[in-house]
């Protein structure tokens, strides 16, 4: 009987540790991610890494030390997480997934965007449909096209 309460604290304190781990983890805030639900990225050569993942927190994560990663998706189903280094994967329409991309929280712009004032513009050679295109311009937080004045056009 004594061995079973020892037992069950051990777990206890297990999974009171994991989910004190996990919590702080989120508050550190490793990097600065932007979420789109409902969306996984569609593989392609672009695409880092495919592994299974925990969580879309450890997805994020790997995201977030791998460097040259860009988005990364979760998928909670398979538990598939897809690390890709294209800051506008191609990617479908899901139910049960999340997209994250890193955001770097400066008005830096980012290798291949041109910068005017305090805009970067990015011009693609990539087809895609609409919901593709919007998907990545939301998640850059940006508009398609979005042109605020003359000056812009130079």
């Amino acid at each position: 009987m004594k061995s079973w309460k020892i037992i069950l604290s051990i777990v206890r304190s297990v999974v009171l540790f994991l989910f004190m781990f996990e919590f702080c983890l989120a508050k550190l805030n490793i990097c600065n991610l932007i979420n789109t639900k409902d969306r996984k990225i569609t593989p392609s050569s672009s695409t880092l890494k495919i592994e299974t993942a925990p969580s879309s927190m450890a997805c994020s994560i790997m995201c977030c030390y791998l460097e040259s990663c860009c988005y990364a998706s979760y998928d909670n189903k398979t538990r598939q997480c897809i690390l890709d280094e294209s800051c506008c994967p191609q990617s479908e329409l899901t139910g049960d997934a999340l997209m994250m991309k890193k955001s770097t929280g400066s008005l830096q712009c980012q290798n291949g965007w041109l910068k005017n004032e305090n805009n970067c513009y990015f011009f693609s050679n990539d087809e895609m449909n609409w919901n593709d295109a919007k998907v990545c311009t939301t998640a850059l937080e940006n508009k398609i096209g979005n042109i605020k004045g003359r000056t812009h056009l130079l």
